[in-house]
């Protein structure tokens, strides 16, 4: 995959996964609020088996807007924050984008993007089970 990635949630999981692939040379923006000023003055600075590595310049962005769409949604929001996947899901989603999830098991996946595919005109029907999917 050589497209545009964003990180949804940029905590643990997602600075480690999104900086491994910018480090790669993958195009990858990360949504950040509440590190943003840190990320954006230090970049990622990942430590792994007596190696480290910075990202930095790093793109991140305090809005999904100003991502905008992308080829891979990679979220890592933890689960209690699905109540606002309806809002930073969308402006991410582009006709044919992926949306991978890490983490912790979701309570309701299928619920949370199936609200996000039919606030940008995407829904309709049931989406095909998936993994850790205990909503059923």
């Amino acid at each position: 995959m050589n497209g545009r990635i964003a990180i949804l949630g940029a905590g643990a999981i997602g600075l480690y996964y999104g900086a491994r692939l910018a480090l790669a040379g993958r195009d990858v923006s990360f949504l950040a609020r509440s590190d943003l000023t840190a990320i954006r003055e230090r970049g990622i600075t990942l430590k792994v088996e007596g190696r480290e590595d910075v990202l930095k310049p790093a793109a991140v962005f305090a809005r999904a807007e100003d991502i905008g769409p992308v080829d891979l949604v990679i979220l890592t929001l933890k689960a209690t924050a699905n109540a606002e996947l309806a809002h930073l899901l969308p402006p991410l989603l582009g006709p044919a984008t992926w949306v991978l999830t890490l983490g912790r098991p979701r309570p309701h996946p299928r619920r949370a993007l199936l609200h996000c595919l039919h606030a940008v005109g995407a829904g309709g029907g049931d989406v095909p089970p998936c993994g850790f999917d205990r909503a059923r």
